[in-house]
């Protein structure tokens, strides 16, 4: 059963792992990577924050071009100007990415989208 082990956290196959964290930063119409992907492992994202600067439309993919993995290409998530959302802790995990896939955030515009992410790779 997954939990927190002081910085790790357990998955399901019973393996505690670290909990990593990475600030992130884009601001190219289309996709972005928040996280790079790690050869034969996934990326499974804990907590989020993201913020844009300008209202922009976003969704989350396994790797570049990707199956989309959080949010919908077609009915993205909308931000106003200075608007944003938080993922707050979940041991389970929010959603990841396929093995060895990068962390990418599709952007509908040209608009500075950054904050940070808490991630597992396994």
């Amino acid at each position: 059963m997954p939990g927190d082990v002081g910085g790790q956290i357990q998955c399901e196959d019973g393996q505690a792992r670290p909990v990593k964290r990475a600030a992130f930063g884009g601001a190219t119409s289309g996709d972005n990577t928040l996280v790079a992907a790690v050869a034969g492992r996934r990326i499974r994202v804990v907590s989020f924050f993201g913020l844009a600067t300008g209202a922009v439309a976003v969704y989350f993919t396994s790797g570049a071009g990707g199956a989309v993995i959080w949010g919908d290409a077609t009915n993205k998530i909308a931000l106003a100007a200075n608007g944003g959302f938080v993922l707050p802790r979940n041991t389970d995990g929010w959603f990841q990415t396929a093995p060895g896939a990068a962390l990418v955030v599709n952007l509908s515009g040209a608009v500075a989208f950054s904050g940070g992410v808490t991630y597992l790779e396994f």
